[in-house]
């Protein structure tokens, strides 16, 4: 006859430690949440009526442009800038419409 094994009783199984939750992410900055003042630089030209030529094709498009006279290596500048613009979407988008007429720009935030 075979003897049955010894009972024994259950070794309980501790269960780790609840872990703290995880902070929750923090939403990435979107591109209207940037801060500071941007413009679009259109152009910059050496000749006054160039700039204001330019700066005539950017009115007709509805877009608030000025020309800023500066300085540059003791030589004048007028440099036709678009804006300014308060939200990178805003400033976006008028880039884009004026990509759309073939003028090219580069951003200034200041």
């Amino acid at each position: 006859m075979a003897s049955a094994a010894p009972s024994q009783a259950p070794t309980p199984i501790s269960k780790p430690a609840p872990a703290a939750p995880a902070p929750a992410p923090k939403p990435a900055a979107t591109a209207s949440a940037a801060t500071g003042t941007y413009y679009l630089q259109a152009g910059a030209f050496r000749g006054e009526n160039d700039a204001e030529s330019l700066k005539a094709r950017i009115i007709l498009l509805g877009l608030p442009v000025a020309v800023h006279k500066a300085e540059v290596n003791g030589k004048p500048i007028n440099r036709v800038r678009v804006g300014p613009f308060a939200r990178l979407d805003d400033m976006n988008r008028a880039r884009g419409r004026l990509g759309e007429n073939k003028i090219e720009t580069a951003v200034v935030r200041q």
